[in-house]
């Protein structure tokens, strides 16, 4: 018993270092990314940009310019859960699966 709940304990740690907190901003372009993705292996960032839009204005948040997209993309970009697609540079794809958890009181 005392080895599962050492393995258990493990587990929880790990799960614990691998999550990475991101702004709501950047949240919500993925969840459009993922949303206008379903259908095809990258996405344009004008087509993710009128996703994002029409999400947003859905939940009563204004509007983000290509600008805040292309920041958000980095961001996400930089902890490898998109990338470019190299032979059209304005062409994002996801590259992993995530499980989104929201935080209590957002």
């Amino acid at each position: 018993m005392a080895i599962i709940s050492g393995v258990l304990g493990v587990i929880r740690g790990i799960n614990r270092a691998v999550t990475v907190d991101i702004a709501e901003k950047d949240a919500r372009v993925f969840f459009a990314m993922n949303t206008g993705h379903a259908d095809r292996i990258a996405i344009s960032e004008a087509s993710l940009l009128g996703i994002a839009n029409d999400h947003r204005r859905g939940w009563g948040l204004a509007e983000i310019t290509l600008t805040e997209l292309r920041a958000s993309l980095y961001t996400l970009e930089q902890i490898h859960c998109v990338s470019r697609t190299p032979e059209i540079p304005d062409q994002w794809r996801i590259v992993e699966s995530f499980r989104v958890r929201e935080k209590a009181g957002v």
